[in-house]
């Protein structure tokens, strides 16, 4: 299978779905406690946050303490 298994998440009164897709994706969306779709209720895509070289992420460290 391409995609790994859905993860299911309770917050506010609905369920929300997560799935990882291949490209490194995370597709998001809510249903209701019963199972039923939430009107109005779109699927959102959210991409891996980028990876962080250590030395940019000294220079940020650094500059932060100096300003």
């Amino acid at each position: 299978m391409a995609t790994s298994t859905t993860k299911v998440t309770y917050y506010n009164g609905f369920m929300w779905h997560s799935l990882l897709l291949p490209s490194g994706t995370r597709a998001v969306w809510p249903s209701r406690l019963d199972g039923g779709p939430v009107p109005g209720a779109a699927t959102r895509y959210y991409r891996k946050a980028p990876r962080v070289r250590r030395a940019e992420q000294r220079q940020a460290e650094l500059a932060l303490v100096r300003s």
